[in-house]
């Protein structure tokens, strides 16, 4: 008896291992597919009309780069999204590390414009990031989402330059438009 409930628990610990590789190996299948489908693809968009994406860039102490995607803004309900930057010009097969992405190998997340619960994985915006060696760098990358019935799906593909220097860019340009703002502000106070 004893030895059948041990032959019976490490079936139970077995199948479970199984399956626990099954869901992994899916996911590895539906990464490669994703990153596939951007490799192949010709056709980006530098902007999406659908939602807002920016992108930052810092540099770490040890020399390497880590750079932020963010996914914002939605204009529309966005249901199920997910996400894949692909470095341009690595091809999946010459590729030793993983791409930064978002509701593949975790959970799923909506955007819907103005509301936010994410306990029930409605959020305000995504961000995906990823490590470089490399001060700028072109990314090519796809996003995916459903409506909200969840029948139709919609893809986009961006193509994304990132560079540390463009953030410092933009950071003086907003420093910039401020002062004439306060400039301006000033000057009609005085008349």
């Amino acid at each position: 008896m004893r030895k059948t409930i041990i032959a019976l628990s490490l079936a139970v610990l077995l199948s479970g291992c199984a399956l626990q590789n099954k869901n992994v190996d899916a996911k590895a299948v539906v990464y490669e597919t994703y990153y596939k489908t951007v490799e192949e693809t010709t056709s980006f968009v530098e902007k999406s009309e659908y939602y807002d994406i920016s992108t930052e860039m810092i540099s770490m102490d040890d020399g390497t780069f880590r750079y932020y995607i963010i996914i914002d803004n939605p204009q529309i309900a966005m249901y199920d999204i997910v996400a894949l930057a692909v470095e341009d010009g690595i091809s999946y097969s010459a590729n030793d590390r993983m791409m930064p992405s978002i509701g593949i190998y975790d959970s799923v997340n909506s955007m819907i414009p103005g509301q936010v619960n994410r306990e029930a994985g409605f959020v305000k915006g995504l961000v995906i990031s990823g490590e470089t060696d490399q001060e700028s760098l072109a990314m090519k990358m796809i996003v995916e989402w459903k409506d909200r019935n969840r029948d139709k799906s919609y893809r986009e593909f961006v193509r994304l330059q990132i560079s540390e220097q463009q953030q410092e860019d933009e950071e003086t340009e907003q420093v910039s438009e401020s002062e004439d703002t306060e400039d301006e502000e000033q000057e009609s106070d005085e008349e």
